[in-house]
């Protein structure tokens, strides 16, 4: 099932930071990014849609930092908070 942000309309698929298991909003259609700030992954067989795996994981990576996750098929996205004009409606930090 798709979600869209409720501000911007974008449609967008919920991870968990690992290891706090906090959710993120990725952007559906970010994957490869260059500009991506998370790495998504699953430890499942490569090729299945994003939205329809079960336990769908981020690791956030620091500026020029390229991702490294052994034993899953990982890919670059984008979080929605990169992208959404009204971002800073959504943060708890405001």
């Amino acid at each position: 099932m798709d979600k869209t942000c409720k501000t911007c309309g974008k449609d967008i698929v919920w991870a968990r930071f690992v290891p706090s298991g906090k959710p993120v909003p990725i952007d559906k259609d970010s994957r490869g990014a260059a500009d991506g700030g998370v790495v998504v992954f699953r430890t499942v067989v490569a090729g299945t849609a994003l939205e329809q795996v079960p336990g769908v994981w981020a690791v956030a990576l620091k500026k020029g930092e390229e991702p490294a996750v052994p034993n899953a098929a990982f890919t670059r996205y984008r979080t929605h908070f990169q992208s959404c004009p009204q971002a800073a409606e959504h943060s708890k930090k405001a």
